[in-house]
This record gives structure tokens, sequence and C-alpha cells, in this order.
């Protein structure tokens, strides 16, 4: 887990990561994903790092589903190891206690292609350049890079200023991120989107920057990075994931053998992809479930299934539901 020094408590306190329902949905979207790195290299012979925290939510699914052996957390909190480490799920689980700054340049990332997920929960701040400059100057092709940060206007403040009013200050809070904002994306008036896009393209630019300078120094493969991810969800706080893969020439072939963009998550640009999840009963759940997955490519099929469930679930409701249906989590009570 990541998190700036301060006495604010930790988010795992907050909320329990394994019931975060957006975040569910998208840890599962990054897993199928990250399946079709199989192409250029078995992906169970990838290493994954990341933030586990105490509950190892994306650890366990990708260990589970992607046969990953390898795999490295990061905890920044030195009194948090000893509860971490007892709740390590498996034997090939890495504890790797310190900032994630201090961390990264100690991972071999030399020997086998990487997943990183910087699944921070601040807004983007000066040291995570340095957690993407380690990866994207290290990294193997094929290697996978996500980074996740806090894009939540509600806590600026003050709280009675206008959204272009806020945006500005959180812009504004940190000179690293300050510095790396072109003057044309400030406009006089912003949207919550604006402030969207605005991360988004400091993280897409500076990735491409940090390859540029490895090009230079690179005299056997040049890079190059493909976004494939941009996701906006909310599960208390809004979040924005960005991410793609890093590759050489020689594997440009390969990427495009992945065939990423028959995914219907994948963004490589921009316009975001908002996971939202509507409120449902198990019964209205299996009933929308019956008309799919027509209902999201055939009119007639919608059109019967809207006029089915009218009075029940709100059209609204059914389209967010079809969009995510095959990940859409489900909890039961159990003694284990």
């Amino acid at each position: 887990m990541a998190k700036s020094k301060d006495t604010k408590p930790r988010n795992d306190e907050l909320m329990n990561y394994l019931f975060r329902p957006a975040k569910n949905i998208e840890r599962k979207m990054l897993c199928e994903a990250m399946n079709r790195l199989s192409v250029i290299s078995d992906v169970k012979h990838y290493q994954y790092v990341g933030f586990g925290s105490v509950y190892f939510a994306d650890f366990t699914l990708f260990h589970k589903q992607l046969g990953i052996q390898k795999l490295i957390s990061i905890e920044c909190e030195e009194d948090m190891e000893t509860r971490v480490r007892f709740n390590q799920p498996y034997s090939c689980i890495d504890v790797m206690p310190g900032w994630s700054y201090e961390m990264l340049p100690e991972v071999d990332w030399g020997s086998s292609k990487s997943i990183l997920w910087l699944d921070y929960t601040e807004t983007l701040k000066g040291y995570m350049f340095k957690d993407m400059a380690t990866f994207f100057q290290r990294a193997l092709s094929g290697s996978m890079f996500i980074i996740s940060v806090n894009v939540d206007l509600r806590d600026t403040q003050p709280s009675n200023k206008t959204t272009t009013q806020k945006i500005v200050f959180k812009l504004g809070k940190d000179i690293d991120v300050r510095k790396r904002i072109r003057s044309s994306s400030i406009k006089k008036e912003m949207t919550k989107n604006d402030y969207y896009s605005i991360i988004r393209s400091v993280i897409d630019n500076e990735v491409k920057e940090i390859i540029t300078e490895r090009n230079k120094l690179e005299s056997k493969e040049r890079f190059e990075y493909k976004q494939l991810f941009n996701f906006l969800y909310q599960d208390g706080q809004a979040m924005l994931t960005v991410g793609g893969v890093l590759f050489s020439e020689n594997d440009k072939e390969k990427i495009e053998r992945m065939n990423f963009k028959n995914l219907e998550f994948i963004v490589p640009d921009e316009k975001y992809f908002e996971i939202k999840v509507p409120h449902l009963t198990y019964r209205e759940i299996h009933a929308i479930d019956k008309h799919l997955p027509n209902f999201n490519n055939d009119a007639e099929a919608r059109e019967k299934a809207l006029k089915e469930l009218k009075g029940v679930v709100s059209d609204d409701a059914i389209h967010k539901y079809a969009k995510i249906y095959r990940y859409y989590p489900n909890y039961t009570e159990a003694n284990l």
C-alpha cells in the first residue's frame, strides 16, 4: 500500500478492499486483459508487483487466474509489516517493506517480464513519476503498467468553490505535477471530465518522455507504449486507472495479435470507460441475464428486455449492468 506520511487512517481501515464492487469489476477486467499477454510470453512466467495491503485481493486473483508464481507486495508502513505478513495468502508472495520509490529500484526487472500496478490512494504526486521512471527505464518488452490515482474533488477546500476553482487548486498542490501540465489544458471553465483528461494526459506524456529517453540510450531495442486502460470508478472516492503495455519494435506484431480492441473496456485515448455498479436484487440480475449477451448487440432483444422489465428495473440500471455483467461481483455469507 502506498500513501503519504500523515496521520489519516489507512484506506484498508476505512473500507474492506474485498467488498468494493467497482474495484472488484476493474480487477477482473484487468485480469482478462493480462491473460492476453501470453501471446508474447506465457503470463504465468511474469512477475507481478503491487501494493497488497492486508487483503491481497489482486494478488490472489492474479495468482489463481493467471498462474503467476512470482509476486511482490510493497508495504510502506513499518508498523503494518507483521499484520501484512500474517495475511500473506501464498508463499510465492514476497513482501518488501518500504516506500514504493525506495523499493521499486530494488526489484529485478531484467529477469522476467513484469506487471506493475501502482494502486495509489492519493492524488497524482511527484514521487509517482519516480516510480513510473523505474518501470519504463528497466522493464522488458511485453511488460504491463497500471497506475490508479484519486481524482475526487469533493474533499477540496474550501468546498464552496466552483468546479473549475477546485480543479485549479488540486492541480496546483504538487509542484512536480503542476510543471507537467500544458497551459493549453487549462480552460476558463472546466468540468470533472476535463480534470480526468488532464491527469491522464500528464501520465501519458510522462510515460512517453521516459521511453523517448530510454530509446536514446538503447542500442539494441526501441520501445513503444500502447495505452489499454482508462477506467473511472467510485467506491466512495472517485478513482482513475490508466495503463498499457510496453513493447519493443520486434514485438509489435505480437502486440497486435493480442487483439485487445475486442475487449469492450479497452480505451486507447482520453475517453474513459466508467464502471458504474447498479444496485440490483438477485432476482433482477437473473431476469436481466436471460437477455444477455444479445441485449448488447441486438436492438430487438434490447427492446424486448426493457419492455419485460419495465416498472421493475430502470432502463438506466439495465444498461449499466449489461455493460459489466460478466464481471459483476456476487457476494454471499459463509462460515469458513
